[in-house]
């Protein structure tokens, strides 16, 4: 059996979740065009360059990962 309401509840709670992720990257963007550099993920990529630190390009990319996942 179906349980349409709770499937509806997730879909609605995936949305606003999804929302979120989406502002959140809106505001990432801000950040780094205020600090010089493109407000896009080859922004970001540069960005993580010049901080010269693999621990944090291998959390970005872990990060990335889990998001894509969300997405889906």
């Amino acid at each position: 059996m179906v349980d349409v309401d709770a499937i509806e509840a997730l879909l609605e709670e995936k949305s606003v979740l999804l929302q979120r992720i989406n502002l959140a990257a809106k505001s990432r963007y801000e950040a780094l065009a205020v600090n010089g550099f493109e407000s896009s993920e080859v922004g970001m990529t540069a960005w993580l360059k010049q901080q010269a630190k693999p621990a944090l390009n291998e959390s970005w990319a872990d990060f990335q990962k889990a998001l894509s996942q969300a997405k889906e």
